[in-house]
């Protein structure tokens, strides 16, 4: 009885990533890397009822094949080349990054200048290293 908990707080985590934080529009593009998770499930579920275009990543074809089913517009192997793999697509307005050091930097190839990244967890590592460079002219949008 006490898993049921949290199925809640994941729903709630995701909320708050998605909007509150990440300020989700209708017709925007969300990245969400690592789906299979309860929090993931939500996103994704979520930011499709919103209108947005949802992009997931997973080193499962099994995860990617259930996040088609659920509605995902675009999946990537985690071992792939995401730039490449969104085929022209445009940049994406919103990363919600739970993943942490095996994906960090990958997903911020993705953000358009200007987006938004969203964090709230590092499944896979703590720290990360990264071009501060790379990372002001995405964020800042200059």
């Amino acid at each position: 009885m006490g898993e049921a908990g949290v199925l809640p707080l994941s729903a709630l985590t995701g909320y708050r990533a998605l909007f509150t934080r990440g300020h989700l529009q209708p017709g925007q593009t969300v990245f969400i890397p690592g789906i299979g998770s309860g929090v993931a499930t939500y996103l994704l579920q979520m930011a499709k009822a919103a209108g947005a275009t949802v992009i997931v990543s997973s080193r499962s074809e099994e995860k990617l094949q259930k996040a088609r089913d659920l509605g995902a517009d675009l999946t990537l192997n985690n071992d792939g080349d995401w730039p490449s793999l969104l085929k022209g697509e445009k940049k994406v307005d919103l990363v919600i990054e739970s993943v942490g050091a095996a994906t960090w930097n990958r997903s911020l190839q993705l953000l358009k200048q200007g987006g938004t990244i969203v964090v709230f967890g590092a499944s896979a590592g703590d720290e990360v290293s990264f071009n501060l460079r790379n990372f002001f002219f995405i964020i800042s949008g200059v």
